[in-house]
């Protein structure tokens, strides 16, 4: 995404109505067309990824199974918020809160480490862990869930 930071991206031609200190003047010298300076943008979200690892995910008709799924899937979140210098976190449930890592900047490889080590839990329900996961997240951000949404009776 494309805004304001130290980080260039790209150039990109002049449109009437950019701002004239984003022009560059070095590469106008060379080619003779007007061109800005776009930069990365700066985000600094709370990123945190609720995965469900109750017993329900440990499911696989053929190897891997859902929970290493999505294991995967929350590793390359945790990615893509690091790339964006968001502050990532992780929150592992089953009928509770089995771990928290809180969104920190300096916290992918924790998380990562974390998501290596999950076992499978008890079978679960959602109503509590959703509950408590949102007390602990005050703070507004990005919260992705992660689970099969299966819930035994």
């Amino acid at each position: 995404r494309l805004g304001q930071s130290i980080d260039f991206a790209e150039h990109r031609a002049y449109m009437p109505g950019d701002d004239l200190r984003r022009i560059d003047w070095r590469v106008f010298a060379r080619t003779d067309r007007l061109y800005v300076k776009e930069y990365e943008a700066d985000t600094n979200a709370n990123l945190c990824v609720m995965l469900d690892v109750s017993a329900s995910m440990d499911y696989a008709s053929q190897a891997p199974s859902k929970l290493e799924y999505a294991c995967m899937l929350a590793a390359c979140v945790l990615y893509l918020g690091r790339q964006q210098r968001d502050r990532v976190g992780l929150l592992s449930f089953a009928d509770q809160i089995l771990d928290y890592v809180p969104p920190a900047v300096r916290h992918y490889d924790t998380a990562l480490h974390r998501l290596s080590a999950l076992r499978k839990g008890r079978a679960g329900a959602f109503a509590e862990p959703l509950r408590a996961g949102a007390e602990r997240l005050r703070q507004r951000g990005v919260l992705v869930l992660i689970s099969d949404l299966y819930h035994e009776p």
